[in-house]
């Protein structure tokens, strides 16, 4: 009997893990044709840019949304050691929109990180795919974790430091790109 538990509780770890983060979201992406590179293709490719953020006098984590465009910026923060990454970037409708750039399902995962191609984000752990509208939108499964804490302000957004701090652990094995 105790065998057949234990048999059952393997079977059930394995199908969570085969079927949580590998399910694709119910989610409609267009998936866009491989590019074909050419000298052009790379002299028009921009590359995204990293910022640092850190906290002011009044606890809050500034992120300035002048410069953020359809390229995403990717701004980090330090978190007592560990980098909690943000992805910041313009929506066709001119909003910005900032996430955690790891996935909610598999953080913390040392590739569940997003990777901008195009117009989409993709998971570097699971694969999956979300357009630049839903970054910061869609909670629950594989997708940007949502930066629930934020204020617009006439300078950009502030986010509390201690919140950004509070996410320090699905950063712990992360190894995305930082510079």
């Amino acid at each position: 009997m105790k065998r057949q538990k234990l048999m059952f509780l393997g079977i059930a770890a394995c199908l969570f893990v085969l079927t949580g983060c590998g399910a694709k979201s119910n989610i409609a992406v267009e998936q866009t044709p491989e590019k074909e590179i050419t000298a052009e293709a790379d002299a028009e490719e921009q590359t995204n840019p990293y910022i640092t953020l850190e906290a002011g006098q009044d606890g809050n984590v500034l992120l300035n949304t002048d410069e953020i465009t359809d390229v995403a910026t990717f701004a980090n923060y330090d978190a007592d050691g560990t980098t909690v990454q943000l992805l910041a970037v313009r929506d066709a409708d001119d909003t910005v929109r900032i996430a955690f750039n790891t996935c909610q399902s598999c953080s913390p995962a040392p590739q569940a990180y997003f990777v901008q191609e195009e117009d989409s984000f993709v998971c570097q752990n699971c694969g999956n795919m979300f357009t630049t509208d839903q970054i910061g939108e869609e909670r629950g499964g594989c997708n940007p974790m949502p930066v629930e804490e934020q204020t617009e302000t006439e300078d950009g957004i502030a986010i509390p430091a201690d919140y950004l701090e509070e996410y320090a652990d699905a950063f712990s094995r992360w190894e995305g790109s930082t510079e």
